[in-house]
Formats: C-alpha cells, sequence, structure tokens
C-alpha cells in the first residue's frame, strides 16, 4: 500500500543555500531517501528536481542519485518499465565514474521491478551479476543483500534446498551479532524448514527472530513469527502451545488494515478449532477465509482453506461440495507447480548462461579462445532442449485446463480415474526429469542425487502400482482379463510385502498383525498375481487411513469350501453409503489418508473385480470413527 500523503518538495529546495553545490546536491539526496517509502510520488518529482540541478552543476554523481531516487521511487508506485529507465542512466554514469554503490543500487532497482512483476529469471540474472560485482569491489554488505535476495528469489519458485543454501551464506556474510537482518534470514529459514518438516531446526531459529523482534517491538514481523511457530507446535501437535502463538499474534495485529498475516492468523484459528473437534466453527471460519484470499490474490492460503472445506464437506457425506473444492485446490496446487517448474527452468538456463560467460572469459585470459565455438554448439543445445522442456510444460499446462474443462461438464466415472491417475504420476515423473536437467548441468552430484534415490524411488514404486492397477482395472472393464489359477503360499507373498512397507509404517508408528489360522504352508490356487494385488491394495488402504499409533491386523483362515483374507484397521472407516457404492462397482471419489496420503480411489474398486474374477467376493464392514474390515472370500470350485 502506498501513502496517499506527500510532502512539500519547496520545503527542501527554497533555502539560500547555492543549491548547485554538490555538498547541498548530495544532502538533499541523504534526506529525501529517508522518506521515500512513505511518500513515493514526491520522492520521484524530487529526483527530476535533483537531476536538473546536477545537470546544471555539470555534477554526474548527483545526476547518478536523482535517476536512482526517481527509478526506486517508480518502482514502489508500481511504475516499473518507467523506473527501470531511470535505473539504466544510473547504472551509465556509475560505471563512467566507479560509483561502485550506486551501481548496485540501481541493479537492485532493477532487480526489484522484475521480482514484483514476476519475471524471475531476470530478476536471478540481475542478482547474480550483482553479487559478484560486490565480490570483485569487496562490498560485504552488498554481497549479503544479493545473497539474501537470491535466497528469497529461490524460496518464491519453491526450491527450498536451494534457498537454505543461500540464507546460510548470508549469515556468515553479517556481522556476529543480532539485528534486524539476521532476524529477518532467520525467520524465512524456519519457514523454509517448516516445509521441509525439519521441525527443531525450525522452532530454533522462529524463537531467536521472534525474541528480537518483540524486543524491538516491531509488531508485524513478531505476528509473522508468531504464525510459524503456530505452524511448528501444531505439527508437532502440540495444540495448546500453538494455540497460544496465534492469541499473541492475533493481538499484535489487532489494530492493522487487511493483509496476508491477517488471513494466516485467521486460518490459524479455523484449523484449531478443526483441530479440537470445533468444525461447525472452523467450516465458518473457512468460508470467510476464502472470500478474504480471494480478495487478496492469496494462493498459499486459498489452497489451505479449500482444503480444509473439502475436508468437512467429506465427513458431513455431502459429496458434491466436497467434490468441487477437492478439485479447485488440487487445480491451482498444479497451476503453481506448473509455474514453479517452469520458472526453475528458466533460472537454470540463466544459470548456465552466466557460466558460459565465465568460461570464455577463462579462455580468453588462457589464449584457448579456439574452443568458444564448441561451447557454443554446446550451450545452443542446452537452449533448445530446455525450450523444448518448456513447451512440454506449457502444453501439459494447457491440457491440464481443457482436462479440468471437461471434467466438469462430464458424469462419467471412467473419465475421472484417468484424469486423477495422470496427476498422481506427473510429479515423480517430473521430479526424475529435474533431477535428471540438474545433473546432465553440473549443478547437483552423484552424491546428492544418491541422497535422494530413496525418496524418489518410493515415488516411482507408487507410480508403478498406480499403472498397475489402471491396467488392470481396464482389462476388466473391457472383458479381456482372465484368471490363471496357480498353487502358491500365501503367507510368502503378504511378508515380503509388508517387509518393503516398512518405512510408512515405521514413519506412522502403526502394529501390524498378524493371524495365520491356516495349515501349516497352506497352498491356494487362485491367480498368484491377482492375489498380491488385491492384498497389496487392501493392505495400503488400511494403512493411509489408520492414524498414528494403530493398529492393522492380517487374518488368514481355510475350510474345506474356502479361503479368507481378512484386513481389518482402527482408521477413520466409512460411511455405509461409501461402501455401498465400492460394492456396486461405482467408482469412488479418492480421499486423503491420515497423514495426507494421496490415492486414486480406484484401488477398491480393482479389489471387488478381481476378487469376483477368481470366483470370490468382498465383504465390507466400516463405521465412520471406528474403522474398517475388508474379507475376500475365494470358494472352491
Amino acid at each position: 500500500m502506498v501513502a496517499q500523503e506527500s510532502i512539500n518538495e519547496y520545503d527542501f529546495f527554497t533555502d539560500n543555500t547555492n543549491q548547485l553545490d554538490p555538498k547541498y546536491i548530495d544532502e538533499q539526496y541523504t534526506n529525501v531517501y529517508k522518506l521515500l517509502e512513505k511518500y513515493p510520488d514526491s520522492a520521484y518529482k524530487m529526483g527530476l528536481k535533483l537531476i536538473d540541478l546536477s545537470t546544471k552543476a555539470n555534477y554526474a554523481i548527483g545526476k547518478a542519485k536523482g535517476n536512482e531516487l526517481a527509478g526506486r521511487a517508480l518502482v514502489v508506485l508500481g511504475k516499473f518499465k518507467e523506473g527501470r529507465k531511470h535505473a539504466d542512466i544510473t547504472l551509465k554514469i556509475a560505471q563512467q565514474t566507479n560509483a561502485h554503490q550506486l551501481f548496485l543500487f540501481a541493479l537492485n532497482i532493477k532487480g526489484a521491478s522484475y521480482f514484483r512483476n514476476k519475471e524471475f529469471d531476470k530478476v536471478f540474472e540481475i542478482n547474480r551479476k550483482g553479487y559478484e560485482y560486490a565480490l570483485k569491489h569487496n562490498l560485504k554488505d552488498k554481497q549479503k543483500l544479493f545473497t539474501i535476495n537470491a535466497a528469497s528469489l529461490l524460496s518464491q519458485i519453491g526450491d527450498t534446498d536451494q534457498a537454505l543454501l543461500f540464507f546460510k551464506e548470508s549469515l556468515g556474510l553479517l556481522d556476529n551479532k543480532d539485528d534486524y537482518e539476521r532476524a529477518q534470514v532467520r525467520y524465512f529459514m524456519s519457514q523454509l524448514y517448516t516445509n521441509k518438516d525439519s521441525l527443531n531446526q525450525a522452532r530454533a531459529l522462529a524463537l531467536k527472530a521472534q525474541k528480537y523482534f518483540s524486543n524491538q517491538k516491531n509488531a508485524m514481523w513478531e505476528a509473522k513469527t508468531r504464525v510459524t511457530l503456530f505452524e511448528i507446535f501444531r505439527k508437532k501437535k502440540k495444540l495448546k502451545e500453538a494455540l497460544n502463538q496465534i492469541k499473541i499474534a492475533d493481538s499484535l495485529t489487532k489494530d492493522f488494515s487487511e493483509s496476508k498475516v491477517k488471513i494466516d492468523i485467521a486460518l490459524a484459528y479455523a484449523l484449531i478449532n478443526y483441530d479440537t473437534s470445533n468444525t461447525n466453527l472452523a467450516f465458518e471460519q473457512a468460508l470467510k477465509i476464502e472470500e478474504r484470499a480471494k480478495a487478496q490474490n492469496y494462493h498459499s492460503a486459498l489452497i489451505e482453506t479449500q482444503k480444509l472445506l473439502y475436508t468437512i464437506y467429506e465427513q458431513r457425506e455431502q459429496y458434491k461440495n466436497a467434490n468441487s473444492y477437492y478439485k479447485n485446490f488440487n487445480q491451482l496446487q498444479d497451476s503453481i507447480k506448473i509455474q514453479e517448474n517452469s520458472n526453475k527452468l528458466k533460472l537454470l538456463l540463466v544459470q548456465n548462461n552466466l557460466e558460459k560467460e565465465k568460461e570464455i572469459i577463462a579462455l580468453e585470459t588462457a589464449g584457448r579462445i579456439q574452443k568458444k565455438e564448441n561451447l557454443n554448439y554446446i550451450f545452443l543445445l542446452l537452449v533448445i532442449t530446455l525450450i523444448i522442456i518448456l513447451g512440454i510444460v506449457r502444453i501439459n499446462n494447457i491440457n491440464q485446463r481443457k482436462a479440468n474443462f471437461k471434467l466438469a461438464k462430464l458424469n462419467n466415472d471412467k473419465a475421472k480415474i484417468f484424469s486423477i491417475i495422470g496427476h498422481d504420476l506427473k510429479s515423480p515423473i517430473g521430479t526424475l526429469q529435474q533431477l535428471m536437467n540438474l545433473y546432465n548441468s553440473n549443478t547437483i552430484t552423484e552424491k546428492e542425487i544418491k541422497e535422494f534415490a530413496p525418496e524418489l524411488k518410493q515415488k516411482l514404486d507408487y507410480s508403478g502400482q498406480i499403472l498397475n492397477n489402471l491396467l488392470y482395472w481396464s482389462r476388466t472393464q473391457m472383458e479381456g482379463l482372465k484368471a490363471t489359477p496357480t498353487a502358491f503360499y500365501p503367507t510368502q507373498i503378504i511378508e515380503k510385502y509388508i517387509t518393503s512397507f516398512n518405512k510408512r509404517i515405521t514413519e506412522k508408528k502403526i502394529t501390524i498383525r498378524i493371524e495365520n489360522q491356516l495349515t501349516e504352508e497352506k497352498v491356494i490356487f487362485i491367480d498368484e498375481n491377482h492375489f498380491e494385488i488385491i492384498f497389496r491394495n487392501l493392505f495400503t488402504n488400511a494403512i493411509k487411513f489408520t492414524p498414528e499409533n494403530g493398529t492393522v491386523t492380517i487374518n488368514l483362515s481355510n475350510s474345506e469350501q474356502t479361503f479368507k483374507l481378512m484386513v481389518m484397521d482402527t482408521g477413520t472407516g466409512m460411511s455405509q453409503k461409501k461402501v455401498n457404492e465400492i460394492l456396486k462397482g461405482e467408482y469412488v471419489e479418492s480421499t486423503y489418508g491420515t497423514n495426507s496420503e494421496k490415492g486414486t480411489g480406484i484401488g477398491l474398486t480393482l479389489c471387488k473385480e478381481l476378487i469376483k474374477l477368481n470366483n470370490g467376493e468382498l465383504i465390507i464392514e466400516s463405521s465412520l470413527g471406528k474403522g474398517s474390515t475388508f474379507k475376500a472370500i475365494f470358494y472352491s470350485k
């Protein structure tokens, strides 16, 4: 928000001092600069006045200062293109006069204008040039400025790990004392560690930042830091401490006008009310927050609010409303993710361009300029590759919008299933593509790739399960799948799959009980592949909807005529309506698990089809809040 007040320029330029004296011009520049943020309109006019005086006095530095002042004021006013024109004049004069500070000030103006216009690749290029310039001229405070800028930019586009590296570097450049900049850096790092679920590191940084802002009586920044502490305590399930933090943040901002931090506080109240089973109040609050977030164009708050409304509608069995919110926040998440990926690829292109420039300079110095042609061909190939990738991202974005538009108009279960599966497969494949691109560009090492490998394998295994489910389900719909009974030991398959799922089981602290009532080494005679898919989906479903410290029981039994597999959990359970939909073979909208695990909604339907194909039936016993029991009974022919 730009202040509407103005100041009278004549208060600065009507005394009897020689106005063409460089000392007078420098003094007025400093005085006006202090008022720029509050009175940008007047600061712009006075910047033009300084340009006029400096031109008459033939004072180049003064002219540069006037243009820098005018450019910065225009950026604050949202006139980015005009602001950059004044910044370019400052850059030219600063280079001619070796005015290093002014040169970096002007670069920062251009970076700020591109940042506010979301042209992040240009911001990154300007920022790295500013850092190299500051390093070359030993301007440590400006190195710090551009390092913090880089960290903020990477944080904005979702590159958490790179952002943390730059923030850590900036801490090393700061003076070894608690001050405003160090507190800000700690706040930003605490947010990033919270997003990574590194909660102890996040808490330590946030508490230090909060203490500083509190001592300085900086209400806005203290409130923002306490919102982050709320998120940390809520993730730790310490709801009393979380509520205390948000109450303090609320009291600090009670006299503030509408802002993103005010929306964050309102959303925190809604979430804590939901966590403490005050669902009706949480619902009413979420509806109001949704409108406020839309008005402020605050996407992250809008996603969390719509996710909360979806969850509440789902619990109330108002499935039409729940489905609408589910699609809304998924579509917004996809849009943001696509934009983040596009920005990351653009930054990668800029990084390679800057590295290419450095290499060329080094080759010229070493007298090996003949290799320049080879580097040009390599760089051209890289540019073409990145353009193709960006084109694919763009096409995917367009196709996603078309798919969402059709999905809203078609009442077709199969179309919904394919849309959701397409969404779930995109993430791990996209992650793999990005990882390979970063490796090919030498941005990350083989050691770092190995650190990503376990998480990437888990995502790809999940994608493989989705593809397998889809293949079998589609073949059952086309009547092209047949059962091929073979003799095998079911306990071996069950034990193998539980072992492969140990990581998820350990994370949720779930107790697994196996009740084997079969004759020793009992052999059953059904399709082995089908049995593995049936067990995998029933077991995965039980883990997904069982909360921490819950229990999943697997029971195997047989008689002369039957073989029975039962999977029982102490999870969230289902309504009778949803049970009936599954048993009728209807498509069921996927819901999030107790730790926000995602699914496709096809697994239980596929189980029913495969059990039927193997001369069996699926029986489901479930009630909300008490858990579910799935019985797969196979009959001897």
